[in-house]
């Protein structure tokens, strides 16, 4: 079914449902379009011309040794082929999540590849957590200009997180689109380090709650949220 006629629908039943309960006639058309794109929408625009100045690639899980340290896993190095793949097609600068990264290894020169790492605590070593937009965050610290001076960005991730790094490297200023969508991996690792990666069942529940914040900054004057299909 087509985005708009979906949208359509759910703003009928949210209509029925709402009633007379909200002042505001054209909310529930407001609330189907933000729910569509954070619950419905799996998809993400492809590059169809144009030069790729860079790749950022996010990861996804990761693998804990007996001993208790990380190491990438099997699904950051189903990443990390993709990334290799591309940045020899495009011959661009990488910057790439630390997992996937490890997995790539000197298989791209290291004056082109940028592995970008959490924090960690000097104290007592408890490691930040890097969220999807972190990573974004500290590209952009590591570049010597705007986000929009790379030119067009492939983004590469787990074909269920894809949608979700488009959208928000395009709110942090990237030019940014997905890679190739078949190309994306989706076998997951049911032994996983992070629970919510090991199937999609869990993975895709996971990515709908981390998208419902922004819902209150769609509705709000400033325009947060890229859309999909725009």
């Amino acid at each position: 079914m087509p985005r708009d006629a979906l949208i359509t629908q759910l703003s009928e039943h949210l209509s029925q449902q709402l009633g007379h309960t909200v002042d505001d006639p054209t909310l529930p058309a407001q609330l189907a379009e933000l729910f569509y794109d954070a619950m419905l929408d799996w998809q993400a625009p492809e590059l169809t011309q144009g030069k790729v100045g860079a790749i950022i690639a996010c990861s996804f899980g990761y693998a804990r040794q007996e001993n208790g340290n990380i190491i990438a896993g099997p699904m950051n190095a189903q990443l990390a082929d993709v990334v290799v793949a591309l940045q020899q097609q495009h011959q661009c600068r990488v910057f790439a999540q630390w997992e996937i990264a490890e997995a790539i290894g000197n298989r791209i020169d290291h004056t082109q590849l940028t592995a970008i790492h959490p924090d960690i605590d000097p104290h007592d070593a408890t490691v930040t957590y890097l969220s999807t937009t972190g990573v974004l965050n500290k590209v952009i610290k590591a570049l010597s200009f705007e986000p929009p001076e790379l030119g067009n960005v492939l983004m590469v991730a787990w074909r269920h997180h894809i949608t979700r790094t488009v959208n928000a490297a395009r709110q942090c200023g990237f030019h940014a689109w997905s890679a190739p969508l078949d190309t994306l991996p989706s076998d997951y690792d049911p032994a996983s380090g992070q629970a919510w990666t090991r199937n999609p069942r869990d993975y895709l529940l996971h990515d709908v709650v981390a998208r419902i914040p922004l819902l209150k900054e769609e509705l709000s004057p400033r325009p947060i949220w890229y859309k999909a299909h725009d």
